[in-house]
Parts: structure tokens; C-alpha cells; sequence
């Protein structure tokens, strides 16, 4: 198989650098601003206790501390998520691509090609199906981990105990999982999508050409199956498919929890 024009793409290549080296420098800069806006208490956690009696010496100890805290908490989760989108876009690129052929293909060359077109999807499916299986787990674990600290974000907020140094922290938990999240279901929900669209232009093509005689009718035959192939939706941990949807239910979850959380404040 060709290299994906969408992984060739040299928008799409700088896209990528980009955002991985916001990644690297995240936790450079967050733990800069915790380290300038911290107080004692959280230097004297970084240090086991240990009380520095200079402020320069307890901003670089915090400094230190957050740096690997958010290099291993965001750096890791943001590294991994984005792996998992490059290798759906990958996929679902294959797929644009088989759909956009198609397309274009006229009547002799489809009938020419038919047995081509069917293993050429065969292919992309088995892929597709691979796919599925091999991120089933880390994307159930990625969106769990984002939606309880989405929960814990929540929580804070409606609290009273506000501090400023925890402040930055959860905003930053809340982009986040709000990024990841979004990233994960909308990028898998491509692939789907680009299925139902490659089973619409087969149903077209039949419709097209059904009044062909009884011969061209068995050429087509091919097409007939095209439509007929299942929907493949990626899954998180084989209990949650992942479609655009779940934005909406996620989203809907979080505001009942706020209001549950609210009247129980009350009471």
C-alpha cells in the first residue's frame, strides 16, 4: 500500500512537531508558575519536610518537584493520546483515500477492478479491526483518567478551599482531560464516518448502474457486498464505542454530578 497523502502532508508534519514540542515545554512552563507562586507548605512537601530558610532555595525545590510531577502526569498522557489520534487519522486517511478512488473510478473501470476494490477494502478493514483491539485498552484507561480528573476538577471547585498554587493545577487538569477527551472521540469517530460514506458511494454506484443488463448486474455484485459491510466503531476497553456522542453524555454527567454536589453542599 502507498504512503497516506494525508501522512505526507507537510502542513500536517509541521502540525505534529508543533504540537509535540508544546508537550516537551508544558512542564517547563507550569512548573515555573508553580514555583513563583507557591508557598512553604509545598517546598516542604517536595523536600520530605526539609525547611529552606532562602526563598530561592525553596522555589528551585518546587521548581524541581512540579517539573517531574507534570512531566510524568501531562507529558506521558498527552504523548500517549496524541499517539493514538496519529495512528486513527492514519487509518481513517486509508480509508478517504479508498473512498475518494471509488469515486472516481468509471463503470468499465470498476467492473475491471471489482475483485481489487473488495481485497483493497478487506485490507483496510483488517486494519481497521487491528486498530480497534490494539488501543482498546489504553483509550479506556486515558478517557477514565481524564474523566475522574475532570470529576476531582469538579469537586474542587465547588468546594471553599480555593488556594491559588492548587488554582493553576486543576485549570490545567480540567484543559487537559477536556483536550484529550475530545481529541480521542472525534478522531475515532472518523473512521466510521469515512465507512458509512465508502457504503453510501457503493449504494450510489448500484442505483447508477441497475438498469445495466442481467451481465453487468453480476459485475457489480462486488458493490453489493461493499454495502453491506458492517460499521467498525473504536472502542474504549470493548464497553464504550466511541463516537461524537459521548461528548454530549460525558458532558451531561458532569453537569448532574455539579448539581448533585451543589445540593449536597447545602444540606
Amino acid at each position: 500500500m502507498k504512503p497516506s497523502i494525508f501522512c505526507l502532508h507537510k502542513s500536517y508534519r509541521r502540525l505534529v512537531t508543533m504540537l509535540l514540542a508544546i508537550i516537551l515545554i508544558l512542564p517547563v512552563l507550569l512548573a515555573g508558575i508553580q514555583a513563583y507562586i507557591s508557598n512553604e507548605s509545598e517546598s516542604q512537601f517536595w523536600s520530605f519536610g526539609y525547611k529552606f530558610k532562602e526563598h530561592k532555595y525553596r522555589m528551585a525545590v518546587t521548581f524541581i518537584g512540579d517539573y517531574m510531577h507534570y512531566t510524568v502526569f501531562y507529558e506521558f498522557n498527552l504523548t500517549t493520546a496524541l499517539s493514538c489520534c496519529l495512528l486513527i487519522k492514519h487509518c481513517s486517511a486509508s480509508l478517504l483515500q479508498f473512498h475518494s478512488r471509488l469515486k472516481r473510478m468509471d463503470f468499465d473501470a470498476l467492473i475491471q477492478n471489482g475483485f481489487k476494490i473488495l481485497n483493497d477494502y478487506k485490507m483496510l478493514e483488517e486494519n481497521v479491526r487491528l486498530l480497534k483491539k490494539a488501543l482498546s485498552m489504553p483509550l479506556c484507561f486515558i478517557i477514565l483518567s481524564c474523566i475522574l480528573n475532570l470529576y476531582s476538577v469538579l469537586s474542587y471547585f465547588l468546594s471553599d478551599r480555593n488556594l491559588v498554587f492548587l488554582t493553576v493545577e486543576y485549570i490545567m487538569h480540567s484543559s487537559m482531560g477536556i483536550v484529550v477527551i475530545s481529541s480521542i472521540i472525534i478522531c475515532s469517530s472518523d473512521i466510521p464516518e469515512s465507512i458509512q460514506n465508502i457504503k453510501e458511494t457503493a449504494g450510489t454506484l448500484i442505483e447508477k448502474h441497475q438498469l445495466c443488463t442481467s451481465r453487468r448486474k453480476q459485475d457489480i455484485s462486488f458493490l453489493n457486498r461493499l454495502e453491506k459491510k458492517k460499521i467498525i466503531f473504536l472502542s474504549a476497553g470493548g464497553v464504550i464505542d466511541l463516537k461524537k456522542d459521548l461528548l454530549l453524555s460525558i458532558a451531561g454527567n458532569l453537569f448532574t454530578y455539579g448539581l448533585l454536589f451543589i445540593n449536597l453542599g447545602k444540606h
